[in-house]
């Protein structure tokens, strides 16, 4: 899970991207050697929010759901303070619920540049090549930066109110 394709833009303000970016060097190794690399970005997570009265309902009647609401409560202000989220947006969750239930997702390939310096914020651009520069002779890459493009599968929610119910169900 990680990576963004557009900047995250909320009621009050930008929230950066905080996986790839926390580690640009390891991220960019990984991504660029790594085998059947399967990505859920931060744009991906926002097709399903969980509100504050979501968690409430399926929480409250269970000692260790009410602890859970408390340290949570906490996140849901936070959001709302920071970024006027009105919600929780539960991206780990969603990463787990694409690894369990494959069919309540769609997934694509998209060719990404891979670079250091795209991934210090997270951005993951969308590349027209694939391959890798010692792959190419010079001549194809006169004129041009030689990066490394890499395709990779990207997870995005199909399934919106199914996903939402199975994330809640987690927290029983």
């Amino acid at each position: 899970m990680g990576g963004i394709t557009a900047p995250l833009i909320f009621e009050k303000k930008e929230m950066k991207e905080l996986n790839f970016s926390v580690d640009y060097k390891a991220s960019t190794l990984v991504l660029q050697n790594g085998e059947n690399l399967h990505i859920i970005t931060g744009n991906a997570c926002l097709a399903v929010m969980t509100s504050y009265s979501d968690f409430k309902e399926r929480l409250e009647n269970s000692s260790i759901g009410q602890y859970i609401l408390k340290k949570e409560s906490d996140w849901f202000a936070y959001n709302d303070r920071e970024y006027g989220i009105k919600g929780f947006y539960n991206w780990d969750m969603t990463t787990v619920l694409y690894y369990f239930y494959p069919e309540l997702f769609r997934k694509s390939k998209k060719n990404i540049l891979i670079t250091e310096e795209n991934l210090k914020t997270g951005f993951l651009e969308e590349y027209l090549e694939i391959g890798y520069p010692e792959e190419k002779s010079e001549s194809e890459l006169s004129g041009r930066k030689k990066v490394l493009g890499r395709e990779l599968y990207f997870g995005e929610i199909k399934e919106k109110e199914e996903v939402k119910r199975k994330m809640l169900e987690a927290f029983a």
